[in-house]
């Protein structure tokens, strides 16, 4: 089965979305990410892994990126 694309319009308070938006971007991820993942672990689709442990982790893989780009150009 292919795979298709598709949207979903959701109605928000104003400033729920800019937090949630700004949020996901210093967490390293969008929005759309951190939806899509809940709906598929949701729906038993995908492994259950929490978004914040992933944006963590992602941010402590930075953090060790930095480090170590660091060390190399020192």
């Amino acid at each position: 089965m292919a795979y298709r694309e598709d949207q979903l319009n959701l109605r928000v308070d104003a400033e729920l979305k800019k937090a949630f938006i700004a949020k996901a971007k210093e967490n390293g991820t969008t929005a759309t990410h951190l939806i899509v993942d809940f709906m598929k672990e949701y729906l038993g689709l995908a492994p259950s892994q929490s978004s914040d442990e992933m944006a963590e982790m992602k941010q402590r893989l930075a953090k060790l990126e930095q480090l170590v780009m660091g060390e190399l150009t020192a």
